[in-house]
């Protein structure tokens, strides 16, 4: 087996995985890539079970929001929050376009 089998073996995985913010989410639409510039038909080649034990849910403070949408959200507590006014020069982690990237993250009560 050759990288190229391997690279053709996981562009053949759907759903994928992203990760960022120091946690990994679950991508379901290669698609959801694209506004990321990443280039789902050229991945980086992850061994199998690569990203078993790292995060679902990155570390209380982290800002997260999907590529192109107004929300942006908070970590707090294992769980999320909306955010209403980010500092200028805050660190938001771009996520996905999908609408379920954030489905393995609760959201707080309020």
């Amino acid at each position: 087996m050759d990288a190229r089998d391997s690279a053709r073996r996981y562009r053949a995985r759907v759903p994928g995985r992203y990760s960022a913010g120091g946690a990994v989410y679950q991508v379901r639409n290669a698609e959801a890539l694209n506004p990321l510039d990443v280039d789902a038909q050229d991945p980086i080649p992850i061994p199998s079970y690569g990203f078993d034990g790292a995060p679902r849910i990155p570390k209380t403070g982290t800002l997260l929001r999907p590529k192109g949408s107004r929300q942006t959200w908070i970590i707090d507590g294992g769980a999320r929050r909306p955010v209403r006014n980010v500092c200028r020069d805050a660190r938001i982690n771009d996520l996905p376009v999908e609408a379920q990237v954030l489905d393995e993250i609760p959201t707080a009560p309020r």
